[in-house]
Protein backbone atom coordinates (compact mmCIF):
# COMPACT_ATOMS: atom_id res chain seq x y z
CA UNK A 1 0.00 0.00 0.00
CA UNK A 2 1.46 3.40 -0.96
CA UNK A 3 1.88 6.26 1.49
CA UNK A 4 -0.76 9.00 1.35
CA UNK A 5 1.48 11.90 2.35
CA UNK A 6 5.14 12.97 2.45
CA UNK A 7 4.96 12.98 6.23
CA UNK A 8 3.75 9.38 6.29
CA UNK A 9 6.36 8.28 3.70
CA UNK A 10 9.12 9.86 5.79
CA UNK A 11 7.90 8.09 8.94
CA UNK A 12 7.75 4.75 7.13
CA UNK A 13 11.26 5.35 5.81
CA UNK A 14 12.47 5.58 9.40
CA UNK A 15 10.53 2.44 10.36
CA UNK A 16 12.05 0.64 7.38
CA UNK A 17 15.55 1.71 8.43
CA UNK A 18 14.94 0.38 11.95
CA UNK A 19 13.74 -2.97 10.61
CA UNK A 20 16.74 -3.37 8.30
CA UNK A 21 19.24 -2.22 10.92
CA UNK A 22 20.27 0.86 8.95
CA UNK A 23 19.23 3.07 11.88
CA UNK A 24 19.86 2.58 15.58
CA UNK A 25 16.71 2.54 17.78
CA UNK A 26 18.18 5.32 19.94
CA UNK A 27 18.03 7.64 16.90
CA UNK A 28 14.28 7.11 16.36
CA UNK A 29 11.13 8.05 18.27
CA UNK A 30 9.32 5.54 20.50
CA UNK A 31 6.42 5.59 18.02
CA UNK A 32 8.71 4.54 15.16
CA UNK A 33 10.34 1.85 17.33
CA UNK A 34 6.93 0.41 18.26
CA UNK A 35 5.81 0.42 14.63
CA UNK A 36 9.02 -1.33 13.54
CA UNK A 37 8.34 -4.14 16.00
CA UNK A 38 4.63 -4.55 15.26
CA UNK A 39 4.34 -4.04 11.48
CA UNK A 40 5.12 -6.47 8.68
CA UNK A 41 8.32 -5.63 6.78
CA UNK A 42 6.55 -6.02 3.42
CA UNK A 43 3.88 -3.45 4.37
CA UNK A 44 6.47 -0.98 5.62
CA UNK A 45 8.47 -1.42 2.42
CA UNK A 46 5.39 -0.50 0.31
CA UNK A 47 4.79 2.66 2.32
CA UNK A 48 8.44 3.70 2.32
CA UNK A 49 8.88 3.11 -1.44
CA UNK A 50 6.20 5.68 -2.40
CA UNK A 51 7.52 8.56 -4.52
CA UNK A 52 7.20 12.08 -3.05
CA UNK A 53 5.96 13.61 -6.29
CA UNK A 54 2.24 14.36 -6.16
CA UNK A 55 1.91 13.67 -2.43
CA UNK A 56 0.56 16.34 -0.07
CA UNK A 57 2.82 17.34 2.80
CA UNK A 58 0.34 15.75 5.21
CA UNK A 59 -3.28 14.67 5.31
CA UNK A 60 -5.94 14.88 7.95
CA UNK A 61 -5.70 12.21 10.62
CA UNK A 62 -9.16 10.81 9.82
CA UNK A 63 -8.28 10.50 6.13
CA UNK A 64 -5.06 8.70 6.96
CA UNK A 65 -6.94 6.30 9.26
CA UNK A 66 -9.31 5.40 6.43
CA UNK A 67 -6.42 4.68 4.07
CA UNK A 68 -4.52 2.37 6.43
CA UNK A 69 -6.13 -0.95 7.38
CA UNK A 70 -6.25 -1.98 11.01
CA UNK A 71 -3.94 -4.70 12.30
CA UNK A 72 -4.42 -7.18 15.15
CA UNK A 73 -1.93 -7.94 17.87
CA UNK A 74 -1.87 -11.17 19.86
CA UNK A 75 -0.51 -10.86 23.37
CA UNK A 76 1.45 -13.66 25.00
CA UNK A 77 -0.74 -15.87 27.20
CA UNK A 78 -0.48 -15.30 30.93
CA UNK A 79 -2.48 -15.87 34.08
CA UNK A 80 -5.85 -14.07 34.04
CA UNK A 81 -5.75 -13.48 30.26
CA UNK A 82 -8.23 -15.50 28.18
CA UNK A 83 -7.75 -16.31 24.48
CA UNK A 84 -10.31 -13.64 23.52
CA UNK A 85 -8.57 -10.94 25.57
CA UNK A 86 -5.22 -11.81 24.01
CA UNK A 87 -6.32 -10.17 20.72
CA UNK A 88 -6.11 -6.36 20.45
CA UNK A 89 -6.84 -4.09 17.48
CA UNK A 90 -4.03 -1.67 16.65
CA UNK A 91 -3.48 1.26 14.31
CA UNK A 92 -0.31 0.61 12.26
CA UNK A 93 0.69 4.27 12.54
CA UNK A 94 0.45 4.25 16.33
CA UNK A 95 1.68 0.72 17.00
CA UNK A 96 1.25 -0.84 20.45
CA UNK A 97 2.20 2.23 22.47
CA UNK A 98 -1.41 3.45 23.07
CA UNK A 99 -2.30 0.01 24.47
CA UNK A 100 0.32 0.21 27.26
CA UNK A 101 1.61 -3.25 26.31
CA UNK A 102 5.30 -4.10 26.60
CA UNK A 103 6.98 -5.32 23.42
CA UNK A 104 8.15 -8.39 25.37
CA UNK A 105 4.48 -9.33 25.92
CA UNK A 106 3.62 -9.33 22.20
CA UNK A 107 3.22 -12.79 20.67
CA UNK A 108 2.54 -11.74 17.05
CA UNK A 109 0.78 -9.22 14.76
CA UNK A 110 -1.70 -10.14 12.01
CA UNK A 111 -3.59 -8.48 9.18
CA UNK A 112 -6.99 -10.03 9.96
CA UNK A 113 -8.90 -10.67 13.20
CA UNK A 114 -9.52 -14.27 12.11
CA UNK A 115 -5.79 -15.02 11.90
CA UNK A 116 -5.16 -13.31 15.23
CA UNK A 117 -7.95 -15.21 16.99
CA UNK A 118 -6.76 -18.54 15.64
CA UNK A 119 -3.17 -17.90 16.76
CA UNK A 120 -4.40 -16.69 20.16
CA UNK A 121 -6.47 -19.85 20.64
CA UNK A 122 -3.50 -22.06 19.75
CA UNK A 123 -1.11 -20.12 22.01
CA UNK A 124 -3.57 -20.22 24.92
CA UNK A 125 -4.10 -23.97 24.48
CA UNK A 126 -0.33 -24.56 24.55
CA UNK A 127 -0.06 -22.37 27.67
CA UNK A 128 -2.75 -24.42 29.43
CA UNK A 129 -1.17 -27.72 28.38
CA UNK A 130 2.21 -26.60 29.74
CA UNK A 131 0.58 -25.55 33.03
CA UNK A 132 -1.02 -28.98 33.39
CA UNK A 133 2.28 -30.69 32.54
CA UNK A 134 4.01 -28.59 35.21
CA UNK A 135 1.50 -29.68 37.82
CA UNK A 136 1.96 -33.31 36.84
CA UNK A 137 5.73 -32.83 37.15
CA UNK A 138 5.25 -31.36 40.63
CA UNK A 139 3.26 -34.45 41.65
CA UNK A 140 6.06 -36.71 40.38
CA UNK A 141 8.69 -34.63 42.19
CA UNK A 142 6.69 -34.74 45.44
CA UNK A 143 6.56 -38.53 45.23
CA UNK A 144 10.34 -38.78 44.71
CA UNK A 145 11.07 -36.44 47.62
CA UNK A 146 8.77 -38.37 49.96
CA UNK A 147 10.47 -41.62 48.95
CA UNK A 148 13.92 -40.09 49.60
CA UNK A 149 12.80 -38.85 53.02
CA UNK A 150 11.54 -42.34 53.93
CA UNK A 151 14.90 -43.86 52.94
CA UNK A 152 16.81 -41.30 55.00
CA UNK A 153 14.55 -41.90 57.99
CA UNK A 154 15.31 -45.59 57.67
CA UNK A 155 19.09 -44.90 57.66
CA UNK A 156 18.76 -42.59 60.66
CA UNK A 157 16.96 -45.33 62.62
CA UNK A 158 19.70 -47.82 61.67
CA UNK A 159 22.41 -45.50 63.03
CA UNK A 160 20.43 -44.93 66.23
CA UNK A 161 20.10 -48.68 66.75
CA UNK A 162 23.83 -49.23 66.08
CA UNK A 163 24.76 -46.44 68.49
CA UNK A 164 22.71 -48.16 71.24
CA UNK A 165 24.28 -51.55 70.50
CA UNK A 166 27.86 -50.19 70.47
CA UNK A 167 28.22 -47.15 72.77
CA UNK A 168 31.94 -46.86 71.89
CA UNK A 169 31.11 -45.94 68.27
CA UNK A 170 28.13 -43.75 69.25
CA UNK A 171 29.98 -40.48 68.41
CA UNK A 172 30.60 -41.67 64.86
CA UNK A 173 26.95 -42.66 64.44
CA UNK A 174 25.81 -39.30 65.83
CA UNK A 175 27.74 -37.53 63.05
CA UNK A 176 25.91 -39.61 60.44
CA UNK A 177 22.60 -38.93 62.19
CA UNK A 178 23.27 -35.15 62.14
CA UNK A 179 24.08 -35.21 58.40
CA UNK A 180 20.97 -37.24 57.64
CA UNK A 181 18.85 -34.84 59.71
CA UNK A 182 20.16 -31.90 57.63
CA UNK A 183 19.35 -33.74 54.39
CA UNK A 184 15.84 -34.51 55.63
CA UNK A 185 15.28 -30.85 56.62
CA UNK A 186 16.34 -29.69 53.12
CA UNK A 187 14.01 -32.18 51.44
CA UNK A 188 11.14 -31.22 53.76
CA UNK A 189 11.64 -27.54 52.84
CA UNK A 190 11.45 -28.39 49.12
CA UNK A 191 8.38 -30.53 49.68
CA UNK A 192 6.64 -27.74 51.61
CA UNK A 193 7.29 -25.30 48.76
CA UNK A 194 5.81 -27.67 46.19
CA UNK A 195 2.78 -28.43 48.34
CA UNK A 196 2.25 -24.71 49.02
CA UNK A 197 2.41 -23.98 45.28
CA UNK A 198 -0.13 -26.73 44.58
CA UNK A 199 -2.48 -25.35 47.25
CA UNK A 200 -2.26 -21.83 45.78
CA UNK A 201 -3.08 -23.14 42.31
CA UNK A 202 -5.97 -25.16 43.75
CA UNK A 203 -7.33 -22.00 45.40
CA UNK A 204 -7.09 -20.13 42.10
CA UNK A 205 -8.87 -22.97 40.30
CA UNK A 206 -11.63 -22.97 42.93
CA UNK A 207 -12.10 -19.21 42.54
CA UNK A 208 -12.12 -19.56 38.77
CA UNK A 209 -14.71 -22.32 39.00
CA UNK A 210 -16.98 -20.01 41.00
CA UNK A 211 -16.55 -17.16 38.50
CA UNK A 212 -16.83 -19.05 35.24
CA UNK A 213 -17.33 -22.64 34.13
CA UNK A 214 -16.91 -24.30 30.76
CA UNK A 215 -19.45 -26.67 29.30
CA UNK A 216 -19.08 -29.01 26.34
CA UNK A 217 -22.38 -29.89 24.64
CA UNK A 218 -22.17 -32.60 22.00
CA UNK A 219 -24.04 -35.06 19.81
CA UNK A 220 -22.42 -38.48 19.61
CA UNK A 221 -24.15 -41.34 17.78
CA UNK A 222 -27.37 -39.27 17.78
CA UNK A 223 -27.20 -39.01 21.59
CA UNK A 224 -27.11 -35.49 23.06
CA UNK A 225 -24.85 -35.01 26.05
CA UNK A 226 -22.94 -32.40 28.05
CA UNK A 227 -20.09 -32.15 30.53
CA UNK A 228 -18.87 -29.23 32.65
CA UNK A 229 -15.27 -28.23 33.40
CA UNK A 230 -13.59 -25.60 35.58
CA UNK A 231 -10.64 -25.28 33.20
CA UNK A 232 -10.80 -24.31 29.52
CA UNK A 233 -7.90 -26.55 28.52
CA UNK A 234 -9.65 -29.60 29.99
CA UNK A 235 -12.87 -28.69 28.19
CA UNK A 236 -11.00 -28.34 24.89
CA UNK A 237 -9.17 -31.62 25.41
CA UNK A 238 -12.48 -33.41 26.03
CA UNK A 239 -14.00 -31.76 22.94
CA UNK A 240 -11.13 -32.94 20.74
CA UNK A 241 -11.44 -36.46 22.15
CA UNK A 242 -15.12 -36.48 21.17
CA UNK A 243 -14.25 -35.33 17.65
CA UNK A 244 -11.58 -38.04 17.33
CA UNK A 245 -14.19 -40.60 18.39
CA UNK A 246 -16.56 -39.45 15.63
CA UNK A 247 -18.90 -36.98 17.34
CA UNK A 248 -21.05 -35.12 14.80
CA UNK A 249 -21.45 -31.87 16.74
CA UNK A 250 -19.38 -30.38 19.57
CA UNK A 251 -19.83 -26.91 21.10
CA UNK A 252 -17.66 -25.50 23.91
CA UNK A 253 -19.33 -22.72 25.94
CA UNK A 254 -18.06 -20.32 28.59
CA UNK A 255 -20.14 -19.74 31.71
CA UNK A 256 -23.63 -21.02 32.49
CA UNK A 257 -25.34 -22.02 29.24
CA UNK A 258 -28.78 -20.44 28.97
CA UNK A 259 -29.18 -21.34 25.31
CA UNK A 260 -27.15 -23.53 22.94
CA UNK A 261 -27.80 -20.86 20.29
CA UNK A 262 -25.85 -18.23 22.24
CA UNK A 263 -22.93 -17.62 19.87
CA UNK A 264 -21.41 -14.98 22.17
CA UNK A 265 -20.53 -17.63 24.76
CA UNK A 266 -19.12 -20.14 22.28
CA UNK A 267 -15.31 -20.41 22.48
CA UNK A 268 -15.00 -23.35 20.05
CA UNK A 269 -17.25 -25.54 17.93
CA UNK A 270 -17.21 -28.42 15.45
CA UNK A 271 -19.61 -29.95 12.96
CA UNK A 272 -20.83 -29.47 9.40
CA UNK A 273 -24.41 -28.33 8.75
CA UNK A 274 -24.92 -27.54 12.43
CA UNK A 275 -26.40 -24.35 13.89
CA UNK A 276 -22.92 -22.93 14.59
CA UNK A 277 -21.77 -23.88 11.09
CA UNK A 278 -24.69 -21.99 9.52
CA UNK A 279 -24.20 -18.94 11.75
CA UNK A 280 -20.44 -18.87 11.06
CA UNK A 281 -21.09 -18.17 7.38
CA UNK A 282 -22.32 -14.73 8.41
CA UNK A 283 -19.93 -14.23 11.32
CA UNK A 284 -16.14 -14.36 10.62
CA UNK A 285 -15.31 -14.31 14.34
CA UNK A 286 -17.46 -17.37 14.91
CA UNK A 287 -15.96 -19.08 11.86
CA UNK A 288 -12.48 -18.61 13.34
CA UNK A 289 -13.52 -20.61 16.43
CA UNK A 290 -14.15 -23.81 14.47
CA UNK A 291 -11.99 -26.69 15.70
CA UNK A 292 -9.80 -27.84 12.83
Amino acid sequence: MPAVSKQQQKLMGIVRALQTGAMKPSKASKQAQAMAKSMKKSDVKDFAATKHKGLPKKVKKEEMTLEIPKMYMVRKPMEGLTAEKMVCEINPLEGIQPLNVNVADVHSVHATPEDAQQIAAEAYQKYCDEAIALEEKKDTTSGKIKKAIDQLEKKRKEHLDMAKEDPKSAAKHKEHIAKIATQIDDLMTKLERIEKSKKEIKKQEDKKELKEAFEVIYTDQNVRGSKKFSDQSKAMRFAKQLIAQGAKEVDVFRGPVQSTADTDKVIAWYGDRTYMDNMSKKDPKLAAKKIK
